[in-house]
């Protein structure tokens, strides 16, 4: 078996070995990953449920689909929100804080002044304002989700 055999997307050794069920792809993010097993898992569980006279598709998302996505799309949309907020990397390679600090996020600022200008108390303070915000964009989400998420 060459390398093309081990590595090959759908059918190689290393799909098959750590992806059995073949829910993870080769080069998809986490976040499309996870909808797209969500909705197949819905589709089977659609056929069953019957939907009065009349319902059109538009209908069927919002009473059934989207009930039933909302558990995994609370989960990404608090993900997704982490991870922005950590935003590092690109802007290092890509424009190094942009022309005139455009581009500059809370993450990029810590680090520039930590280990650019070496003052550390003012990283260290932006690094708890950068928890705190964390923290209170998780809680927010969280209160949002009691009236939106239904876990049934």
């Amino acid at each position: 078996m060459g390398a093309q055999g081990v590595f090959d997307g759908g059918n190689g050794l290393i799909q098959k070995l750590f992806c059995p069920d073949g829910i993870l792809a080769v080069g998809e993010s986490y976040p499309g990953q996870a909808g797209e097993v969500e909705i197949q898992r819905i589709a089977v569980c659609q056929i069953k449920l019957e939907l009065p006279d009349g319902a059109n598709g538009f209908w069927r998302f919002i009473k059934i689909t989207l009930p039933m996505i909302s558990p995994t799309t609370f989960f990404l949309v608090i993900m997704s929100t982490i991870s922005s907020l950590q935003a590092y990397d690109q802007i290092q390679v890509l424009t190094q804080g942009g022309p005139a600090g455009a581009t500059r996020t809370l993450l990029y600022y810590y680090y520039q002044e930590a280990f650019q200008n070496f003052n550390t108390g003012k990283a260290s303070a932006v690094a708890v304002i950068l928890v705190i915000i964390t923290v209170i964009l998780s809680l927010a989400e969280t209160r949002i989700s009691k009236k939106t998420v239904f876990y049934n």
